[in-house]
């Protein structure tokens, strides 16, 4: 990828598959359960299990998937909420850790859609053996 196409490329929050989790005028404890419930109904898979799955690296997954599957963030003050909670609940979760978290059924989609299986053969041409070998 070019110098131009890095600087011209969207930020992930200008995204369509960015999903954008609306707190203003929530309480902290409403917030808390709305990352939570969003992270145990569907986004709960990580970039370094994407990287694992597909043996890939940080930054392949950064730059060719996170485009194309849903996401979400959790930033900073989102992310001190989060432990803040799981701590006075008694309910600690390393996903409260990570950055940022893909949808499993989009990857799964995008997966399927964008995966090829090829075989290769190779074809042998009586000719192409000595004659010695033939016999």
């Amino acid at each position: 990828m070019t110098e131009e196409q890095m600087t011209n490329r969207p930020k992930t929050y200008q995204l369509d598959t960015f999903n954008e989790l609306h707190g203003r005028g929530m309480s902290i404890e409403d917030i808390c359960l709305m990352y939570i419930k969003t992270i145990e109904d569907d986004f709960h898979l990580t970039i370094d299990e994407i990287v694992d799955y597909l043996q890939c690296s940080d930054r392949y997954v950064r730059n060719e998937i996170l485009p194309y599957v849903e996401h979400i963030r959790i930033n900073q003050v989102a992310r001190s909420m989060l432990m803040k909670y799981a701590k006075e609940h008694d309910e600690p979760n390393e996903l409260y850790k990570k950055r940022i978290l893909f949808s499993l059924s989009s990857f799964h989609k995008f997966f399927l859609k964008n995966t090829i299986y090829s075989k290769a053969y190779i074809r042998f041409y009586m000719a192409d053996f000595d004659f010695e070998v033939m016999e």
